[in-house]
């Protein structure tokens, strides 16, 4: 048969092996894939992986395994397709989340630019209310890894299902910031304007000067801001705001263009993170000292 003695030595033992094992089909133990190395990623087997893959949904190591299979009837190892587009220079991302747009949501955000292309955005108060939880109700995983040799060494992060928190409305400018506002229960129109707005209005000459006329009030969409008593009492107190609601400027669903007070938001979570406060006076008092500790730049 032009086989050399060491070869058929080797198939006679995997045949008294399977023997001695009971195994009914031989077979089955004796006919399996030979070791060495894996085929290779042809330029055009490469190709096609490119085609199949790149910036599309789906395409995990073992659907490309399966595609290229299909295709050319080749057997590819998933980690050396990894290893491949890898070398390549793609990176497997996770899907970024945004909300869905209608196609009135896309229309009002294109007419907020065009309108607001030239507006003067460094002499813009951005407003918004954050919460605050006393207890972790979450955990990025992403940034918490432990290296240790099992999981049972790694310590647990622990979480509250409900907690307490405490509510903050503040503003930021170019110009510089208000005070950090406490408040407490749902914010109603009456609540947002009596216990945030009245109060805070000696803040808008402190950043902008008492004779300065041009500056705008900016906040997003929400329930108490879009208010036809909200609107009223600015239209009264602030030189300009930017409308919400219905028949307003703001468009729905778009949180990123409130992206100043995102930022804050995180900023200051990020630091309680590293050391939270175990009550809610304690807490009161380190979102302060965070407000008013942070930079201007």
């Amino acid at each position: 048969m032009g086989c050399g003695h060491a070869t058929v030595e080797r198939w006679v033992r995997k045949f008294k092996d399977a023997d001695a094992q009971g195994v009914p089909d031989k077979d089955s133990v004796v006919d399996k894939p030979r070791s060495g190395a894996p085929p290779k990623i042809t330029k055009t087997i490469g190709k096609a992986i490119l085609t199949f893959t790149e910036g599309k949904c789906y395409r995990q190591a073992p659907a490309i395994k399966r595609h290229v299979n299909k295709k050319f009837g080749v057997t590819l190892d998933v980690s050396h397709i990894r290893k491949w587009l890898k070398k390549e220079g793609l990176k497997p991302f996770h899907r970024p989340k945004r909300l869905a747009l209608s196609d009135s949501h896309k229309e009002k955000r294109v007419n907020f630019a065009w309108k607001y292309k030239k507006h003067n955005w460094m002499n813009t108060l951005f407003t918004d209310e954050s919460e605050f939880p006393l207890q972790l109700k979450a955990l990025n995983t992403k940034n918490s890894i432990v290296w240790a040799r099992s999981i049972d060494n790694v310590p647990p992060a622990e979480i509250e299902q409900y907690s307490k928190s405490v509510r903050v409305w503040g503003g930021v400018s170019a110009k510089g910031k208000t005070r950090l506002i406490f408040y407490e229960g749902d914010l109603t129109a009456k609540n947002y304007c009596d216990k945030i707005l009245k109060k805070v209005k000696p803040d808008f000459e402190t950043v902008f000067g008492a004779r300065n006329r041009s500056w705008t009030f900016a906040h997003d969409g929400a329930s108490a801001h879009k208010a036809k008593m909200t609107n009223e009492w600015l239209e009264e107190h602030v030189p300009n705001h930017i409308t919400s609601g219905p028949a307003g400027d703001w468009p729905a669903k778009s949180a990123d263009l409130n992206s100043p007070m995102e930022h804050v938001g995180g900023y200051m979570s990020g630091k309680l993170e590293k050391n939270r406060p175990k009550t809610v006076p304690a807490l009161k008092r380190r979102l302060k000292e965070l407000w008013n500790d942070m930079d201007q730049d």
